[in-house]
């Protein structure tokens, strides 16, 4: 009788020990699909909203989802997260807990208070589109932006963000709201750039040079292709946009649409010629077997064409103006010079249209754009002015 009592509490006792196994078990698995609602101010949006979330999720967890979710630019770094309820600030490692409609209080500090709109530039792809940018968002901000807009999978450590109006690469780490620009090159891992060729003498040629080809390497096809005479290392390259003359030892300057002066001294010319050199597509103007006929017809003209003529430009592009120098050939046609311009701020011709106003006179009628420049008495110092028109405001990427 004593065996069957020990037995029957023994019994009792591993039933009671499994419930309460069972009820841990089960409020485990319950906790797991609770969440629990918090009351969100979010500041300067001032922008009350709820979410559900798990006690146990960390305040940075919860600011770093509240940024994705809301598609806040920026590091949360210098969030702050207050609890209203418990009348504490909250670090970034304490949990949220599970209090009920808890309100929390995050301060964004200046996130959206200093803000501009950016122009961006992608080669060699050639892409164009403004972008709204707050006071956290860093040139390495903008590659991760380009890399998902675009869907590029390639790694974007060697990619490069150059400034034309600083004339220089930009540091990754640089917020792009204190730099005093607008405009901003992104170069890819693309090795090719395109450039083209002109001579004084109205002979142009195409090429495409890699990333890492010297200055040497054009002057050297230049001379083979043209069967120019004479020691290369008396010849001089400048740019017109770094306003100094390159080493011929340097590499190729990553810059759209510079302009360089290549000054030769040779037999055949017996004078000097200036080159020219801008991006453009790959192909060859005109046959350089002429060359020798046109050596021949020299003449008056053609000492016109060889006298460029410099001009100031400025380009006004929305809010956007910029300015410089650049020289042309007196034969080159006002619609060539539109072109040239368009070329040099990357813009297409299908999506923009251009209106040019020399010295204060518009040359905007199929009957002007025919003239050349020679032929319109524009002389050395003329300022040109070119305002920029979307054809099609799609054409912009927002």
């Amino acid at each position: 009788m004593r065996l069957k009592s020990i037995n029957y509490q023994t019994h009792v006792f591993s039933l009671l020990f499994m419930s309460i196994i069972l009820n841990k078990y089960f409020y485990n698995r319950i906790c797991l699909f609770m969440f629990i609602q918090k009351n969100v101010l979010l500041i300067p949006y001032y922008r009350p909203f709820n979410l559900q979330m798990k006690e146990d999720l960390t305040v940075d967890e919860m600011l770093n989802f509240i940024k994705q979710d809301k598609e806040i630019i920026g590091g949360t770094n210098m969030w702050s997260c207050y609890s209203y309820n418990r009348n504490i600030k909250l670090g970034g490692n304490d949990l949220i807990g599970n209090m009920v409609d808890e309100l929390f209080i995050i301060v964004c500090q200046k996130q959206i208070v200093k803000q501009k709109q950016i122009a961006v530039t992608i080669q060699p792809q050639n892409i164009h589109f403004l972008l709204n940018v707050t006071s956290q968002f860093q040139i390495i901000d903008l590659f991760n932006h380009i890399r998902h807009k675009y869907s590029l999978t390639e790694n974007y450590s060697n990619w490069r963000c150059y400034s034309l109006h600083q004339g220089q690469n930009l540091k990754s780490t640089e917020m792009l709201v204190d730099l005093k620009i607008d405009n901003f090159y992104v170069v890819t891992n693309e090795i090719y750039f395109q450039k083209r060729i002109l001579t004084g003498l109205n002979i142009s040629l195409n090429m495409e040079v890699e990333s890492n080809s010297k200055i040497i390497d054009i002057v050297q096809f230049i001379k083979e292709h043209l069967k120019l005479q004479g020691d290369v290392y008396q010849w001089t390259c400048h740019s017109l946009q770094l306003n100094k003359n390159l080493d011929f030892n340097s590499t190729v300057n990553q810059i759209n649409g510079e302009e360089l002066l290549i000054t030769t001294q040779n037999g055949i010319f017996n004078t000097q010629n200036l080159f020219s050199t801008t991006f453009d597509s790959l192909h060859y103007d005109q046959p350089v077997n002429q060359t020798n006929s046109i050596f021949q017809q020299y003449d008056h003209q053609q000492q016109i064409n060889q006298q460029f003529i410099q001009l100031k430009l400025e380009t006004f592009e929305g809010v956007n103006k910029r300015s410089y120098v650049d020289y042309f050939s007196p034969n080159t046609q006002i619609e060539k010079l539109a072109k040239l311009i368009l070329n040099f701020l990357s813009l297409d011709m299908s999506q923009v249209t251009i209106d040019l106003f020399i010295n204060g006179h518009q040359y905007n009628n199929q009957k002007d754009r025919v003239q050349t420049l020679y032929q319109c008495g524009i002389k050395s110092n003329s300022l040109v002015q070119a305002k920029v028109r979307w054809l099609d405001t799609k054409a912009c990427l927002n």
